[in-house]
């Protein structure tokens, strides 16, 4: 396609040094009066300095999937990341050295809410600006992200002169969504306080014998580690710099197994939705009501249920979000045993204790929708079969499933099921097995992970699918059991 070039605009000082480049385009007349863009000729559109008027520009409503740009190769990196953010393709064409642009503190920003792959160099770059405000978006922009390249780059801000910049460098790679407190018993120590890089030095003790005895000295500003032979000398960073999860006053405390909490969380957390603009369905609901607890998670496409019973009585009803992050870890932390935990919420947090560890979660601001309303509330048809056949009925069938949609057809016709599936290279896979089913003859398709992830969170020999028709909600549990539901949407096929 065409690609259409504009140079020296004539406009004010920041913009007549640049050069803005994008495809011909008819009928498109941008202004931007408060930053001094105007008169932008039709079928041409400028980018401007930066890359946050290209996003303010909307590209994404500009450009069509695949679409050219030419950027700057390959000092501004700002500007390939948001044109492939956006469908476009960055085209680099070379520059003189002594052309004028930086990368200014709106476009880090504006890149911020969409931190990925594409926007990593372009960030990770600004972590080595000079100007200090620019480097502290560029690490709240990369909170959090576990790329090993993107960490060892913000490590060394952690001792950057200026203070905010080292908070903020700590916070991205703490996150602070999450806190966990252990304590242990140590012999002849002295009282004090020290912030060590804890990588490191988990790498160190995983590294020594199972057995040996480590002694810690702080020696200024430096840490000395000591294991019989072994010497090591790290770094130390000021513990005032340390972030704290404020979590205020906790408003309801209870006890339950520790075993009843993790079954809750193992069994509905892989319904969880993942990165969803639905940001409150990113989590996993927990529901204290009538002297049960109960977990609801749900992507839209699936809802799993799991509910215990608590000894405990309850004042009022009470519902809280956990964030994904926040779940994983707590079932990282938890086992299978009778050691009790202690449950405590507060208006934005929620915290976990068992014996000597101590876990604090943020929880997600935002309402979760009705669950009870998608709970169909009788079934016409009733099919009983052996749990394990039909997993691996479902899995072999699997196989030869559209790669990208993953659907399969369930027929159920008097004492069978019939698994069928297929994929755009007209391959084919048919199972068939038995069933114990009385009801009408029927035909439903769903998505084969989601039956699957549901089987495998049910327990028993059997498993029971609870359908009215194939446009309706199919719901699974084990005969007699309804402490575990999920109830999958129908896809068609």
């Amino acid at each position: 396609m065409r690609l259409a070039m504009i140079e020296n605009l004539g406009q004010a000082e920041p913009y007549s040094h640049q050069k803005g480049i994008f495809p011909a385009r008819e009928a498109i007349v941008m202004q931007q009066q408060d930053r001094g863009l105007s008169g932008i000729s039709v079928g041409e559109v400028f980018i401007g300095n930066g890359v946050s008027e290209l996003i303010d520009l909307s590209l994404r409503a500009l450009l069509n999937p695949g679409d050219e740009v030419l950027v700057p190769s390959p000092d501004y990196p700002l500007w390939s990341a948001a044109v492939t953010l956006n469908g476009g393709k960055a085209v680099h064409y070379p520059c003189s050295p002594d052309r004028d642009f930086q990368p200014d503190l709106a476009a880090i920003e504006s890149l911020g809410d969409m931190t990925n792959q594409a926007t990593l160099p372009a960030l990770s770059a600004a972590l080595n600006d000079p100007n200090p405000q620019l480097r502290i978006a560029a690490l709240e922009a990369l909170a959090s992200q576990e790329d090993a390249s993107v960490v060892s780059s913000i490590e060394p801000l952690l001792f950057d002169h200026d203070r905010e910049v080292r908070v903020a460098a700590i916070e991205a790679l703490a996150d602070l969504e999450v806190e966990v407190i252990t304590t242990i018993r140590v012999d002849g120590a002295e009282k004090g306080e020290v912030t060590i890089p804890a990588r490191k030095f988990y790498d160190i003790c995983r590294a020594l014998p199972p057995q040996a005895e480590i002694k810690i000295t702080l020696d200024g500003e430096r840490v000395r580690i000591q294991s019989g032979k072994s010497r090591f000398t790290l770094v130390t960073l000021p513990t005032s710099d340390f972030p704290s999860v404020e979590t205020g006053e906790w408003d309801l405390k209870l006890g339950l197994p520790e075993q009843d909490l993790k079954r809750l969380f193992d069994k509905t957390q892989f319904c969880m939705a993942h990165q969803d603009v639905r940001y409150y369905l990113n989590g996993l609901l927990l529901e204290l009501k009538q002297g049960e607890l109960r977990a609801i998670a749900t992507d839209g496409h699936r809802m799993g249920l799991s509910e215990v019973k608590l000894e405990q009585t309850i004042s009022a009803d009470r519902q809280v979000i956990v964030p994904r992050k926040g779940v994983q870890e707590i079932s990282r932390f938890l086992d299978s045993g009778e050691r009790q935990v202690e449950l405590k919420l507060s208006r934005n947090h929620v915290q976990i204790g068992v014996e000597n560890i101590t876990l604090t979660s943020k929880l997600i601001d935002g309402r979760f929708p009705d669950y009870t309303q998608v709970m169909p509330k009788s079934h016409r048809n009733i099919a009983r079969i052996n749990r394990l056949l039909l997993r691996e009925a479902l899995g072999r069938a699997a196989i030869l499933a559209n790669e990208k949609y993953r659907g399969v057809r369930l027929t159920l016709d008097g004492e069978k099921m019939v698994i069928n599936a297929h994929n755009p290279e007209q391959e084919e896979a048919q199972e068939e097995v038995a069933v114990t089913y009385s009801g009408e003859e029927l035909e439903i398709g769903f998505n084969v992970n989601y039956i699957i992830e549901a089987i495998n969170g049910l327990e028993g020999e059997e498993v029971e699918l609870g359908l009215n028709d194939g446009d309706s909600s199919c719901t699974l549990q084990a005969p007699g059991q309804a402490q575990t539901r999920y109830i999958i949407m129908p896809m068609r096929l």
